[in-house]
């Protein structure tokens, strides 16, 4: 079933929609689900949030770092064949 088939707000809930998630390569969304774990079931995915959240963070830094060095590179070109 789809993550969105899996209802509920059970730990095993959240955790099964994000096994989903991430099977399906949707790390943002299967993070989004663990935030919604509280008490012990939180503590205990706390590292997986954190590792995953700066998973996320390091690639929109690689995206925004590659799409800035994309800009400069068409730039250079342009002016070398144009200029």
């Amino acid at each position: 079933p789809s993550p969105s088939a899996i209802t509920g707000e059970a730990p095993e809930a959240i955790i099964a929609r994000a096994q989903k998630y991430l099977a399906a390569g949707n790390l943002p969304m299967a993070v989004t689900e663990m935030k919604k774990l509280q008490g012990n079931s939180a503590r205990a995915a706390a590292p997986f949030v954190n590792r995953a959240e700066n998973t996320l963070a390091a690639s929109a830094a690689t995206d925004a770092v590659t799409a800035q060095i994309m800009r400069e590179i068409s730039t250079t070109l342009g002016t070398a064949l144009h200029g």
